[in-house]
């Protein structure tokens, strides 16, 4: 009956009342909607990007003082090995040997490929190196600049290491020829170390520990370092010791002298 009533008394109205009517609730309206902008919002019903603000200066202050005690630890630490003194390790045989190796830069050049696409070029690196006491290496790079290529071949050089050997006191006793494409290499025993002649053989003779010995090169081609470098690594692994020759001919150690390479080439070592 109550909303019969409501209705019917609405209908009664005139048009005037019913637009201020209209007018007093978009006025509440407006009030409630101000009331609630003056009062300061809870954390919840901030905006995300605000929270989002918020968590990241938090973390970055976080972060700060983070590296500001692994700062100050790593600082401590080093003035205590500072401090401390130091603990001298005993000799052994892997510490007497040599281990500091010599790098020679020998060649660097580009190889440029020719493709559908255009030409594509590379930069390429030849290294050697040698610690002077029968240890020799050498490495061939590749890369799209000098620095990678340079790279690049110290870690095929590494790979490439190779222990000679040789008897400190004859280091070669004996006579060997090799080839590698156009280059020839006879080497035999020689007291004295006759290393003249290409100035390249003569750095990889000392870098391998090789003192008692001469060489002869025959090439045509004689800067192709590739080849020389191929052919000498082939050259140091047919080197045999002293004592290994006299065991399997069964010689005496004074046939074997130095200098006699005309025994030696006879003896069918080669």
């Amino acid at each position: 009956m109550r909303t019969e009533e409501q209705a019917t008394e609405a209908l009664e109205r005139s048009l005037k009342e019913r637009e201020d009517d209209l007018e007093m609730a978009e006025e509440f309206r407006r009030r409630r909607i101000a009331k609630r902008l003056h009062q300061p919002l809870p954390l919840e019903e901030l905006i995300p990007k605000q929270k989002q603000i918020m968590e990241h200066k938090r973390e970055k202050e976080e972060r700060e003082i983070d590296f500001l005690r692994k700062e100050r630890l790593a600082r401590r630490q080093i003035r205590k090995r500072k401090t401390r003194p130091r603990r001298r390790l005993k000799q052994r045989w892997w510490n007497r040997l040599k281990t500091d190796f010599t790098l020679v830069f020998l060649e660097a050049d580009s190889v440029t490929n020719v493709t559908r696409l255009g030409r594509v070029s590379h930069r390429r690196v030849l290294i050697f190196l040698g610690n002077g006491d029968g240890i020799i290496g050498y490495g061939k790079g590749k890369g799209v600049d000098y620095r990678s290529a340079f790279n690049d071949a110290i870690e095929s050089a590494n790979k490439n290491l190779i222990v000679i050997k040789r008897d400190p006191l004859n280091t070669w006793p004996q006579y060997a020829c090799v080839k590698f494409n156009d280059v020839r290499i006879r080497m035999y025993s020689n007291k004295g170390g006759h290393i003249w002649g290409n100035p390249f053989m003569w750095i990889f003779l000392r870098l391998a520990g090789i003192y008692h010995g001469a060489f002869h090169i025959i090439t045509r081609k004689p800067t192709d370092k590739y080849a020389l470098v191929y052919a000498f690594v082939i050259l140091m692994t047919k080197n045999q010791t002293l004592k290994t020759i006299i065991e399997k001919t069964g010689d005496k150690v004074y046939s074997y002298n130095i200098g006699l390479s005309s025994h030696t080439q006879h003896s069918g070592l080669i």
